[in-house]
């Protein structure tokens, strides 16, 4: 039997393991750090420094950068920096070597104690999950013989070109005015990547931004006060396959900032932002794919896939609001120096027509008693947002806006603030798709040609009649002069038939 193929090509998530790190270290403070009064809290902020895969496993060198922010016995803010090195190898059944990988790390354990004035012990739980991501072709059937019977459909097709998981660091020296303040600590940083321009430039994209960076600060004369610092970035990255008819949707997955002050000059940081960021490259096309199929001449075991390919790719910003309450102090005394949002985390839970992003943040608040001491209070705070009906989300970036503490009557503390989701999202619904078909041998010789008298009824189509009756839709048009495939009516059919 003569058959035609095409392929259809769809984005697939090939696996996704998941692997936990542990990340231990005893720290000496230095001599020129004053002793630790008080732990306000311990951030861990896990990062990739390479990724490879090959032979079925994903090796990724990574570096846990540790941060304490504490208070002397003089109440003063101070946050003492390090860093941890790790490997971590995740086994895949995956053999696909233009498979993209995506990393992503979450802190799940945390634990900071104090072993003296000037030495620390840090113990964390790292869960570090790699993705696979690749087009997966798959072939279908759109033409066959004369013996074998085709119902041919149409449908809009957003067919991926390439995917491709990136990630670029840059680094700038930035002073800030803090109004003739001198600033002390940093005691948090976090970037919101903002891209201005992308253009596709033979078989690359150029990639062009700004990082908008808010860094928190504490002075010496013991204010706290946030930041607005801007680092610009420029990357060509090479996308094989891309030309101008391609459409190409950069999400940024996660950014990190880091910033610290020179020692030995006015409130001047040095800043680092490192962006992890996906590209999907797609074209519109019109695909014709067979749906339903029947031989004329003795039997034909058709094989049909179910395959979901999506009509449409859309890049869009959504917001969430979340709120909680915390405890304070039972009698109240305190005022709210600052609030910020670390800890973000997420997951994709692509389940057909009730898709959803469902993560946690952390609320970090700091307060001053009435006598001046400083704490941290936390709470961590889980959140749902739906996709539309039949969407998939391929990718997503999640920031934190206008985060902010009120004062409660009895104690308590109420915290709020804004999550602004990027998402990329699949729309698509499953097709029925011929893809194999097995002919039986003495198709051509089964069956002599006959005539027939069939009583049809309204709203019968002619596609059924013919499959039941072992003849073609043309067959029926030509000896009834039908020119439409359902009957409107009540009808006598004479055709011929094997």
């Amino acid at each position: 039997m003569e058959l035609e193929h095409t392929t259809v090509k769809e984005l697939k998530l090939y696996d996704s393991v998941v692997r936990e790190q542990p990340v231990e270290a005893d720290i000496a403070l230095p001599e020129y750090y004053p002793a630790v009064g008080r732990i306000l809290k311990c951030f861990v902020d896990p990062s990739e420094e390479s990724v490879t895969f090959s032979e079925g496993r994903v090796s990724v060198a990574g570096a846990a950068a540790v941060r304490v922010l504490y208070a002397d016995d003089e109440n003063a803010l101070h946050c003492y920096r390090t860093e941890v090195k790790y490997t971590k190898i995740l086994p895949t059944d995956v053999r696909d070597e233009h498979a993209a990988v995506r990393v992503t790390q979450d802190v799940r354990s945390l634990n900071c104690r104090a072993l003296g004035p000037k030495r620390l012990e840090i113990k964390a739980g790292i869960a570090v999950r790699a993705e696979l991501l690749g087009i997966r072709g798959t072939q279908i059937v759109t033409a066959a013989g004369e013996n074998l019977q085709l119902r041919t459909e149409t449908a809009d097709c957003c067919e991926p070109v390439c995917v491709y998981c990136r990630e670029f660091t840059e680094s700038e020296t930035l002073r800030c005015d803090a109004g003739g303040k001198k600033l002390r600590t940093v005691i948090d940083a976090s970037a919101v990547p903002v891209t201005e321009k992308t253009e596709i430039i033979s078989n690359k994209i150029m990639v062009r931004g700004r990082n908008r960076v808010t860094v928190l600060c504490a002075a010496e004369d013991g204010s706290v006060a946030r930041y607005e610092l801007s680092v610009p970035f420029s990357e060509v990255l090479d996308c094989y396959g891309v030309s101008e008819q391609t459409a190409v949707n950069v999400v940024f997955s996660r950014s990190a900032a880091e910033a610290s002050l020179q020692d030995d000059t006015d409130n001047v940081f040095d800043v680092s932002v490192k962006n992890d960021l996906l590209i999907l490259a797609t074209q519109q096309r019109e695909l014709t794919y067979v749906s339903d199929a029947y031989a004329l001449r003795g039997e034909a075991e058709c094989a049909f896939s179910e395959l979901t390919v999506a009509r449409a790719v859309a890049q869009g910003c959504e917001e969430e609001h979340i709120s909680a309450e915390t405890e304070a102090y039972e009698d109240g005394g305190f005022s709210v120096k600052a609030v910020f949002v670390n800890d973000i985390s997420y997951a994709v839970a692509n389940r057909s027509a009730d898709g959803c992003v469902e993560g946690s943040l952390c609320f970090n608040v700091l307060i001053a008693d009435e006598e001046g001491r400083f704490s941290l209070l936390t709470k961590n705070v889980t959140f749902e947002h739906r996709l539309p009906e039949g969407a998939s989300c391929t990718a997503c970036q999640i920031v934190a806006k206008n985060a902010q503490g009120e004062r409660m009557a009895g104690g308590k503390l109420s915290v709020a603030c804004t999550l602004e989701l990027t998402l990329l999202t699949e729309n698509g619904s499953p097709l029925r798709m011929l893809t194999g078909v097995k002919e039986s041998a003495d198709a051509a010789a089964a069956g002599q040609e006959k005539a027939v008298v069939y009583f049809a009824e309204k709203g019968e189509t002619l596609w059924d009649i013919a499959k039941e009756n072992r003849t073609s839709v043309a067959n029926i048009k030509a000896y009834n002069a039908l020119s439409s495939e359902v009957l409107e009516t009540d009808a006598r059919l004479i055709f011929s038939c094997f």
